[in-house]
């Protein structure tokens, strides 16, 4: 009988589900997966697929134990000021600190916000890289940087720089990007720049496809209101394949004001409106 087992179980864990998601997923006993993962017995290829299908990884993932590589997702948007960077900093630490995943943040902005942040501590599970394209660092050392940390990471994130300043270096962060994380907001001027934003997705999707790679864009609607105006962002979900998530935050600048890299800036008890996006955000990335 072949055993795999344990890749069974690594692949499980590294798409974020405990047994219980897994069995319901798979319509099978918490004792048949458990015989599945300790090669107690043997998987039949059609239940193989269904697994591979829900871990979102290849068969050879899970009979051979190839490497499980980094998701990569940009946070990006042509407009300053919409969140991008409080967004892909306060995901980073729910990542790190909630799911235990491996975090590396790449800040491409020349602000150094992310940079600036992290020098008051850092999570346990996150690292911080910063690439300089303000200094003429060379595309090649993101390449190369990416290339080495996506068998060391569960998430790379990166930090996209603003007003797209170095269109070569931002066409290239997308391609090599799983999920591009495009954070919304319904002024003119932030829609007019998400309008330039969204023109670039079709073109980086294709080329993708031609290798045969997933490419998801996430919208987020990041100040939300009950505004007319606030409402017509809901229009935008479909149109350049991006998916608008349902969660939103009504008012982040409060988590910019709490942000921290080493926990999340509010109590469990609070029960508050970014876990609920978290857990959108988790769904679309290990689920599709």
């Amino acid at each position: 009988m072949a055993e795999y087992g344990k890749y069974l179980k690594a692949a499980r864990l590294k798409s974020g589900l405990q047994i219980k998601d897994a069995t319901d997923k798979l319509k099978i006993t918490k004792q048949t997966l458990i015989n599945y993962e300790s090669d107690k017995t043997e998987v039949p290829f059609g239940r193989l697929q269904q697994m591979a299908d829900l871990y979102g990884v290849g068969i050879d993932v899970l009979t051979k134990g190839e490497k499980l590589e980094a998701k990569v997702a940009s946070f990006i948007n042509r407009k300053g000021g919409v969140g991008k960077t409080t967004l892909c900093n306060l995901l980073a630490v729910a990542f790190a600190q909630l799911d235990r995943k491996k975090i590396l943040v790449i800040d491409t902005d020349s602000q150094r916000s992310t940079m600036q942040l992290s020098e008051e501590g850092v999570h346990e599970n996150i690292e911080i890289a910063f690439i300089d394209f303000d200094s003429n660092m060379p595309i090649s050392d993101l390449l190369e940087l990416l290339e080495v940390s996506k068998g060391k990471f569960d998430l790379i994130f990166i930090d996209v720089m603003g007003s797209f300043s170095h269109a070569e270096a931002t066409a290239t962060i997308m391609f090599k990007s799983d999920y591009v994380i495009i954070p919304l907001e319904a002024s003119d001027l932030a829609m007019g720049s998400t309008f330039q934003t969204l023109g670039m997705l079709p073109e980086i999707a294709a080329k993708r496809a031609q290798r045969e790679l997933g490419f998801t864009p996430i919208g987020i609607h990041n100040k939300s209101s009950h505004t007319k105006e606030s409402r017509s962002v809901s229009d935008l979900n479909g149109m350049m394949g991006l998916k608008l998530l349902e969660n939103r935050l009504a008012n982040r600048v409060r988590y910019k004001r709490m942000m921290s890299f080493k926990q999340i800036p509010f109590s469990f008890e609070e029960n508050d409106e970014f876990l609920a996006l978290f857990e959108e955000v988790k769904k679309v990335v290990y689920h599709g």
